[in-house]
């Protein structure tokens, strides 16, 4: 049976050869695969396991949630790093790095938010999609992801951990289809009714001490040196305020109101009516006939199709040639297009 996610919904979308690159065979005669030596630690991964594990803990009066949180960050950093220590490429600095900075941000996090209490993580989503013909789960298509958290309430949410270098406009986030899809799943895998999801983004960043620079005058700062007023610090208002007074400066009011405004965290609920869970059906049976004719060859991969996501495209070094093996062959690795795997 035919599975599709969420991703390789977008990619057909946004750009069928990306899509044909990544999950078909047409263009490149395989689909490809970045060539890495083992997976990457992920840190995203290693958060959303963490933060879910600490908020799930919130609801038991005998469990103590910021040790059950970093039993969770151990242990998602350990089975993510088994594939590199195979592979000879685990590189224990870097993964005590990413440690250290998961736990930092949570700290912070707990600082800053409130509580969610959440049941215990509910793991991967396997749907029938509604037929293409008639009112009949298809027989051939399945689609699949991987869900946070549910929280208590009747109707429930879903709730999504992010972590984020910015945080996402909440007009962009509100709209954004992933969150949708996934309640469509998890409602029609469980039976239980979805009123919404909270999207709950970090910013991929810990609060340091004010920034401190070379002072301009003699007469200026301790040593030689005086605090930063500089509104992109990343830091707290609380923190430059009280460098300020240990070197004598007055704080900066342009500063002080730009870190006040610089977020941190923040926890959208995204509610929806009583027909738009219905209606993700409809539209996922619709990306599942594109990537069937796809998949078929009725539909030949379009390359370019949205020029903006051009930059940032994997593929965009073969995009033009795809048929220089030698080229595609030391970036990639080869696989079976998508509709042979899920076959096999």
């Amino acid at each position: 049976m035919r599975s599709i996610s969420y991703s390789e919904v977008a990619s057909a979308l946004h750009c069928p050869a990306q899509h044909d690159f990544a999950y078909g065979d047409r263009l490149a005669g395989s689909s490809l695969v970045e060539r890495e030596l083992a997976p990457p630690l992920e840190r995203g991964r290693a958060w959303g396991a963490t933060i879910a594990a600490y908020h799930q803990a919130l609801t038991y009066a005998d469990l103590i949630p910021e040790l059950v949180a970093e039993a969770a960050l151990w242990k998602s950093l350990r089975e993510m790093s088994e594939p590199q220590r195979k592979a000879g490429v685990y590189n224990d600095e870097q993964a005590q790095e990413l440690e250290h900075r998961i736990w930092g941000i949570f700290e912070h996090y707990t600082s800053v938010s409130e509580p969610l209490y959440v049941v215990a993580l509910e793991g991967r989503l396997d749907v029938a999609l509604p037929a293409l013909v008639g009112p009949r789960s298809s027989p051939y298509y399945r689609f699949h992801g991987y869900v946070d958290a549910r929280t208590w309430e009747s109707p429930s949410y879903l709730v999504e951990y992010k972590l984020r270098d910015r945080l996402t406009p909440v007009p962009i986030l509100v709209r954004q289809r992933q969150v949708r899809d996934y309640a469509w799943a998890y409602q029609k895998q469980t039976g239980i009714e979805i009123a919404g999801v909270w999207v709950d983004e970090t910013l991929n960043a810990i609060p340091g001490p004010a920034r401190i620079v070379q002072a301009k005058r003699k007469d200026q700062g301790i040593d030689g040196l005086t605090v930063s007023h500089a509104s992109d610090q990343l830091t707290t208002p609380e923190r430059y305020i009280k460098a300020c007074y240990m070197y004598g400066e007055k704080p900066v009011g342009d500063t002080l109101k730009a870190l006040k405004a610089r977020k941190w965290h923040q926890r959208v609920p995204i509610h929806f009516r009583p027909s738009e869970l219905e209606e993700v059906g409809h539209e996922l049976r619709s990306a599942a006939r594109l990537i069937r004719d796809l998949d078929s060859g009725d539909l030949y991969p379009i390359r370019n199709a949205t020029v903006m996501t051009c930059q940032g495209c994997r593929f965009r070094e073969i995009c033009d040639n795809p048929e220089d093996t030698e080229v595609v062959d030391a970036l990639f690795d080869r696989e079976p297009a998508k509709r042979y795997r899920d076959a096999a």
